[in-house]
């Protein structure tokens, strides 16, 4: 018997250790890649959180090594000629890569002309220690996409025709639009990036067989398996109930209806009770200051088991067997079905769609939107008054994330988190009527600054189609949001950027200069269309051009008027801004 093919091997590992110079295959029956934006959100909000827990102004990248690790699990891993093969933990190292990438462009970003400072991450990314230069995930169906967003190359529809591609493409997007502004700073990313790659650390056990190495994981999956706090949670409250028969009956009940959650995602429990929990309960936000501890939202967060059994009697008022039976059969059973409702209103794949379901491409995290929503709602609204306060609250989270990103502020969850919690115990409980005021009064302190700063709505590359991809959904509902915004699809609209630096048309001469570079940067200046429109009108002239996407409904805003004076461009533009504005406004209110 050969001992040494099982041999094991258990060290702790940095994701340097990991990532750098390391081809790794992942076999063709393993799953694809898997992740939503839920875990990527989880993991930015985390390690946000781990870094900022040691991080001082006044700290420089020779501080990093004193800073505390963070534990990210471990990766089953065995050997196969000069690769490792992957059987646990393809999710974590493909999102990591990706993470990694996107800190490459942003070192470029932000450190534009001082190269000493852009840390070289290339060799975590890819390698060449032979002759052929090849990702460290050397995942042939993923190379194309991976080229795509390390090489910054224009997206080939061939690219997405498996799961995990398209899955990596959305996450990377995830990425970009999740990553904290607190992270962005000159000061701090140079030592975020030290921190991630030394200060991480996983546990990697190595196997000599491949054998060996599904063992291990098998084990680790079936046997060893710890309870999930949801799991903890329903111990603890069926244990307080202390009669067997009533215990059965709220099992089978809680069993039901943990089995409908789940069919959105396996863990989407853990995600019901923490926005259940924070939208009915929590009263405590840490604050913003340094050295803050957390409070309830953010315990609820990472041991919302714990905080139930803490605040049991302080917060839910359970005291007697009565009141555990009571919270499980009618608390948790209304709740979990407003869960259910909402969950429902976004990932339904019928049309019409729901207006929840759009924000969700662009707006504030599901982790602050549920909790929101749910606040508002009480046992006894009839089911008027809840499609009543849901509608409301969902419009409010739409119009605070638009006007918020119109204003270029940021909608990620650690900018607008403690905003949001405040918000949440401001209309907790409350009736329809003082909901919609105080939703309502926001929105319109918003609407006014928008009015008042933004003269020529700007351009903004992470949001500007989105925007149009909105408005233009809003005029043609029959369309699914999806084959408008993502061009990844065959009918699926470009944007397309129809007035130009390049534009020399005579009509463009006579726009004063100041003018002239401002519309340029302005949303007014772009509008969604087909793949074939797009081919047929960029060879004509700006007048024609503008005059063709009149003709054929792609410039909306005029789609009430049957002739457009184009001799004066100047008049055109400040008109096609001007109606914008009011489009927005009239899309993007309580």
């Amino acid at each position: 018997m050969n001992h040494a093919a099982n041999n094991i091997e258990a060290k702790s590992k940095t994701l340097k250790d990991l990532l750098k110079e390391r081809k790794y295959q992942v076999k063709y029956f393993q799953r694809e890649y898997k992740w939503e934006k839920n875990h990527i959100e989880d993991l930015i909000i985390d390690l946000e959180k781990s870094f900022f827990s040691n991080f001082q102004v006044e700290h420089t990248r020779e501080d990093v090594p004193d800073y505390d690790c963070y534990y990210m699990g471990p990766v089953v891993l065995y050997r196969e000629k000069s690769s490792f093969v992957i059987v646990d933990g393809q999710q974590r190292l493909t999102s990591f890569t990706l993470l990694l990438i996107y800190l490459t462009h942003l070192q470029k970003e932000i450190f534009v002309g001082n190269k000493k400072k852009i840390q070289n991450l290339d060799e975590y990314i890819y390698s060449q220690p032979y002759e052929k230069e090849t990702f460290n995930l050397e995942i042939q169906e993923r190379e194309d996409i991976l080229r795509c967003l390390f090489k910054s190359l224009d997206l080939e529809d061939g690219f997405l025709l498996n799961e995990s591609s398209q899955n990596i493409l959305d996450r990377y997007i995830d990425i970009v639009e999740l990553f904290p502004p607190t992270l962005k700073k000159d000061y701090v990313l140079p030592l975020f990036i030290n921190w991630l790659v030394e200060k991480l650390i996983f546990i990697e056990i190595l196997s000599q067989s491949s054998d060996s190495a599904y063992t291990i994981f098998e084990t680790m999956n079936d046997r060893g398996l710890n309870l999930t706090q949801s799991e903890m949670l329903k111990s603890y409250l069926l244990s307080s109930v202390k009669d067997e028969e009533k215990i059965k009956e709220l099992d089978a009940a809680w069993k039901q209806k943990i089995s409908l959650i789940k069919t959105y995602s396996s863990d989407e429990d853990q995600d019901f009770f923490k926005a259940w929990l924070r939208a009915k309960y929590a009263v405590g936000i840490r604050t913003t200051e340094k050295g803050a501890i957390n409070e309830d939202f953010e315990k609820i967060s990472t041991r919302f088991s714990n905080w139930v059994q803490d605040n049991s009697k302080r917060l839910l008022n359970l005291n007697t067997p009565d009141d555990y039976f009571y919270f499980i059969e009618s608390d948790f059973d209304f709740f979990s079905d407003i869960y259910l409702k909402l969950s429902e209103m976004e990932f339904s794949e019928s049309l019409p769609e729901q207006r929840f379901k759009l924000l969700s491409y662009k707006g504030i995290s599901q982790s602050l939107s549920y909790p929101l929503i749910i606040s508002t709602i009480q046992k006894i609204d009839d089911n008027e008054t809840v499609n009543k306060k849901i509608e409301t609250s969902v419009s409010y989270l739409d119009s605070f994330s638009i006007y918020r990103l119109l204003l270029n502020e940021s909608i990620t969850h650690s900018t607008v988190r403690n905003k949001i919690y405040t918000k949440i115990k401001e209309i907790r409980d409350k009736s329809f009527e003082e909901i919609r005021e105080n939703l309502n009064g926001e929105i319109e302190d918003l609407k006014k600054r928008f009015l008042k700063e933004i003269d020529y709505i700007p351009f903004y590359p992470n949001f500007g189609k989105y925007v149009l991809a909105r408005v233009y959904k809003s005029r043609n509902p029959p369309l699914f949001f999806e084959n408008i915004y993502f061009q990844r699809r065959t009918a699926s609209l470009v944007l397309f950027h129809f007035f130009t630096l390049d534009d020399v048309d005579v009509e463009v001469q006579k726009l004063p200069k100041g003018l002239k570079d401002i519309i340029i940067r302005s949303l007014c200046s772009y509008c969604l269309v087909t793949k074939e429109v797009f081919s047929e009108v960029s060879r004509l002239s700006l007048v024609k051009r503008i005059q063709y996407l009149l003709n054929k409904g792609f410039i909306y805003e005029f789609s009430d008027l049957k002739e457009v004076d184009l001799t004066n461009l100047r008049e055109f533009f400040i008109t096609r801004n001007k109606r914008m504005k009011e489009t927005v406004i009239n899309l993007w209110k309580v």
